[in-house]
């Protein structure tokens, strides 16, 4: 839910924030649950400068728009729009054989029961936007934080990229 609300299309908070408001990210998206769901994983944000702008502030106007979710919650019409988003392609998935069956390994592997792709609709349901907002104050903190910088081939000066 955290992922769709930063990322999820040209509405989202962080393409807002970076990319239309602040002018700072070209590009900015998050993927979550890197590389897999089943044990510990990563949250990752993704950030394209915009031409001319430092990595570190780009990196710093996403950090600020994290740590915007622990006092400012998703707005409930806000969440709706990413539940819908999450069911629809849940939906999606089930329509060929091969999506059905990649669901119910996944919830198999990572729910240990590939019945609980029953019961995911009325969970998503049940999240809320102070349970998003703890679980994002629970994990985004500086000591969970690590930063790659990919060169671009050296348009930008010393230490820039994305």
């Amino acid at each position: 839910v955290i992922d769709g609300v930063l990322s999820g299309g040209r509405s989202s908070r962080l393409w807002r924030a970076l990319v239309e408001e602040g002018k700072v990210a070209s590009e900015v998206y998050t993927v979550n649950g890197s590389p897999g769901a089943r044990f510990e994983n990563l949250f990752c944000v993704f950030i394209e400068p915009a031409q001319g702008v430092p990595v570190m502030t780009a990196v710093e106007a996403a950090r600020k728009e994290l740590a915007a979710l622990f006092s400012n919650p998703p707005r409930p019409e806000e969440l709706e729009r990413v539940k819908k988003a999450i069911l629809a392609d849940s939906v999606r998935g089930l329509v060929s054989d091969v999506g059905l069956a990649r669901k119910l390994s996944y919830f198999e592997t990572v729910a240990g029961d590939w019945r609980y792709i029953e019961r995911h609709p009325e969970v998503l349901a049940s999240i809320t936007p102070e349970e998003a907002a703890r679980t994002a104050k629970a994990y985004f903190t500086p000591s969970n934080e690590t930063l790659a910088f990919i060169p671009d081939g050296g348009e930008r000066g010393e230490g820039e990229g994305r």
